[in-house]
């Protein structure tokens, strides 16, 4: 009798044990502190969420977040156990080919933010301009060291100078060139006016991820449960606060430091999200392919082997569970089932007791089948995600190759064009032959049209800034397309306001977007119906920032409004997010070339200002333009 109770007891605790496992919670009771790679910024907030919404205290850790001053290496700190978390460049790899042993836990930046920023000499330079030339670079910056060497730069090549992490160094003329983020150091050239460069790895196809969060071996070895809590709480502080940027600046200036003013910090937010790109990919994804192709990068110009293995390097918060102690102890259940059967007084208590133990492993196990299929699903998922970022990626590289093309296809246009006015004055009275190079010439204009649109969309140029009166450049474009509005019988309404603030605004350059805006209008109209142009000067309110593209304008703001209601059809519903995407048209065969909007938006972007489109709903479709103003003024309408 006692040694069959002795046995209920040990099956009683085997199921204890092993359902026990599956459903521990995160147990991590100990303060940590996590050591920032630079000083606090926007750059960081995630982590700053993370703390003053409590999500840290929630996972029960209580976390210290260290900023880094220029010349503190982060990897160091946390290697020699001053901190137990880190934030890395792609120079992880390095770390861990060199024996220290590093583990990268989540990625944020699915684009690294390193760039290299020069002076601007002239439209035309290139990187190779900078031979010979005095750059600042930093310790950290190994990506930029193999964006070089793939450009065929070595460093001996360069003046290298010891970087003092001051852009002012840039703006007076210390340096030639340095390394940057491309997240702030532009914000400080933007405001001195100095015309600048960028030149990012990513043009030779060095496409690298950026602000790593990572631990140690012995962290994630000895305290496996805490290093998870902290990973799933910073993801979730990240998660916040991109959906609060607005807070998380008024946290910063309140609580972290002061050292910036609040533009400083808004300008950092809109250079961060295509580096991030939430709306493709979850927060803290990393893809073990692409950390590969970053291995053999680096392996390609000799800065790791080739082959380099990544095991141990690259953190699994969710590794397939081991099933193997779930079958084995049903296993010896159904032995000591077949025991106690011999023993017929203990039968069909035994039994009984038996059967429920067997039903719950059963249910632990369907619960772990369905957890594992949840997992599998989500993978598709990122997957899928993460195709539709290399899509993005390709389709801004083809841009830049149909930029390069353009270029070379405009001297055979110009041949073309000189030949057909050579056989037009040849052929004056041949009404056939003259109708057809009348045909050349026309297909010519548009493809000259077409490469400019692509030559604007690949490399805008710089903006010359004069003051415009908004209401009489709209008339003048007017004039340009009065022609087209008349053939197709539509009606020009204008519901101008009077006295409106000056804009600092390069003409050519607005003028090609209403001429682009007005030509829309009048083909998704067709024929027989109005256009209504609007101007107001407002004060901006919540109203409206709440639409797409107001990220960068605050509440307050004095800005001009521009809208352009037509009576055409409007826009269809599944084409309203891609209207601004490069090549994209709705429009017939040869009547398109899909650049037209998406070189608009990038004009109107240069101006800091911002353009939507919305179907209205009496009909048709409306395009609302706003641009800042300097000049306080009373609302309109």
């Amino acid at each position: 009798m006692k040694r069959m109770a002795l046995l209920r007891i040990v099956v009683a605790c085997l199921f204890g044990a092993g359902l026990a496992l599956v459903a521990a919670p995160a147990r991590a009771l100990d303060a940590v502190t996590l050591q920032l790679k630079w000083m606090h910024a926007f750059q960081f907030a995630g982590y700053y969420a993370a703390k003053h919404k409590g999500y840290y205290r929630e996972a029960g850790l209580e976390v210290r977040i260290d900023e880094a001053l220029p010349g503190i290496d982060p990897v160091k700190i946390v290697l020699d156990g001053k901190a137990e978390f880190g934030v890395g460049t792609s120079a992880l790899l390095l770390q861990r080919n060199a024996g220290k042993p590093v583990v990268t836990l989540a990625v944020i930046f699915q684009h690294s933010p390193y760039v290299l920023i020069a002076r601007q000499q002239h439209a035309a330079q290139t990187i190779h301009d900078l031979v010979g030339k005095r750059v600042m670079l930093e310790p950290q910056a190994d990506e930029l060291l193999a964006y070089l060497k793939a450009e065929g730069i070595p460093l001996e090549r360069i003046t290298q100078v010891e970087h003092s992490y001051d852009t002012q160094d840039l703006i007076d003329g210390k340096v030639d060139a340095l390394a940057a983020y491309v997240i702030n150091q532009p914000y400080y050239l933007d405001r001195a006016k100095v015309p600048y460069q960028i030149y990012t790895p990513r043009s030779a196809g060095i496409d690298f991820y950026g602000d790593n969060l990572f631990t140690t071996e012995q962290q994630l070895r000895d305290y496996p449960e805490r290093v998870k809590a902290f990973r799933a709480a910073s993801l979730r502080g990240w998660q916040y606060a991109m959906e609060h940027q607005e807070e998380i600046i008024d946290l910063i200036l309140a609580e972290y430091s002061q050292r910036n003013r609040r533009d400083y910090h808004l300008f950092e937010v809109k250079q961060m999200i295509p580096l991030i790109r939430p709306e493709l990919i979850e927060i803290g994804y990393m893809y073990p392919g692409r950390w590969r192709h970053m291995a053999d990068t680096y392996a390609d110009i000799g800065m790791l082997p080739r082959g380099f293995s990544l095991d141990g390097f690259l953190y699994d918060p969710n590794p397939e569970l081991d099933l193997a102690w779930l079958y084995r102890s049903l296993a010896g259940v159904l032995l000591l089932l077949g025991v106690v059967g011999t023993v017929a007084a203990y039968v069909q208590r035994n039994n009984r007791r038996l059967a429920r133990i067997l039903q719950e492993g059963e249910r632990a196990e369907s619960a772990l089948r369905e957890e594992l299929a949840r997992r599998k699903a989500a993978e598709r998922e990122l997957r899928t995600a993460h195709e539709r970022l290399a899509m993005a990626d390709r389709m801004e590289s083809v841009g830049r190759l149909a930029a390069g093309v353009a270029h070379e296809v405009r001297n055979p246009l110009s041949i073309i064009r000189l030949g057909v006015d050579y056989m037009s004055r040849r052929h004056a009275t041949d009404g056939d032959e003259m109708a057809i190079l009348d045909d050349i010439r026309a297909a010519a204009e548009r493809a000259d049209h077409i490469i400019q649109d692509l030559l604007d969309f690949s490399r805008p140029k710089l903006l010359t800034l004069s003051e415009v009166d908004t209401n009489y450049l709209i008339d003048e474009t007017m004039n340009l397309v009065k022609h087209e509005f008349a053939l197709r019988n539509i009606a020009v309404v204008r519901d101008y306001e009077a006295s409106m603030p000056p804009l600092r605004a390069d003409t050519d350059r607005l003028t090609q977007v209403f001429i682009n805006l007005f030509t829309n209008a009048a083909q998704a109209i067709g024929r027989d119906g109005s256009i209504e142009i609007i101007t107001r000067k407002r004060i901006l309110g919540e109203s409206d920032l709440a639409r797409d593209s107001m990220s960068s304008f605050r509440s307050g703001d004095p800005a001009i409004m521009v809208e352009i209601r037509d009576t055409g059809s409007g826009v269809v519903a599944e084409f309203q997010k891609r209207l601004f995407e490069p090549f994209f048209t709705t429009k017939p065969m040869g009547e398109g070339t899909g650049l037209g909007l998406a070189v608009s938006r990038n004009i109107v972007s240069m101006h800091g200002g911002s353009i939507s489109i919305f179907n209205r709903p009496e009909g048709g479709a409306s395009v609302c333009l706003m641009f800042r103003t300097n000049i306080e003024s009373e609302c309109g309408d």
